[in-house]
């Protein structure tokens, strides 16, 4: 059964969040999300590094799950800057690829949009209506 994902966040090269949306209310449950999706970081870079040492031709931006825990699966995509897109949804809920890449490819061009804004700073917070709408969409979507 298809659900609307747990939380959504937009990280920077530098591992700085630049957008995050947890769906859930709660004080000391969104701290075990942040955490969750903080050590999904790592295994970004594991896996980027991996991929980086084949002289294979350039990797997908899709990762797939990342992190896995017993409450939730992390689903990562990288973008050709580094820009790192995170996708987290309960464990007993079952994704459809299609469904993510789809989120994902929304993000990424809502994120393009957003940094192409003339008055956007590069490495700053993602504010904008337009990208935070694009963003709640995707939050209030079943995936």
């Amino acid at each position: 059964m298809a659900a609307p994902p747990v939380a959504l966040a937009v990280i920077g090269v530098d591992d700085r969040p630049l957008y995050l949306e947890i769906a859930q209310e709660g004080g000391e449950e969104n701290l075990g999300l942040h955490f969750v999706l903080h050590c999904a970081l790592d295994f970004v870079d594991e896996k980027l590094a991996n991929m980086s040492k084949r002289s294979a031709p350039p990797p997908n931006p899709y990762l797939g799950v990342v992190y896995p825990t017993d409450e939730y699966r992390v689903y990562a995509y990288v973008n050709t800057t580094g820009i790192k897109f995170l996708i987290m949804t309960e464990m007993e809920r079952q994704v459809k690829e299609a469904d993510l890449l789809r989120a994902f490819e929304t993000m990424q061009s809502a994120y393009t949009d957003a940094v192409s804004n003339p008055f956007y700073n590069f490495g700053e917070k993602l504010t904008s209506k337009r990208f935070c709408s694009a963003m709640e969409k995707i939050a209030c979507s079943a995936i």
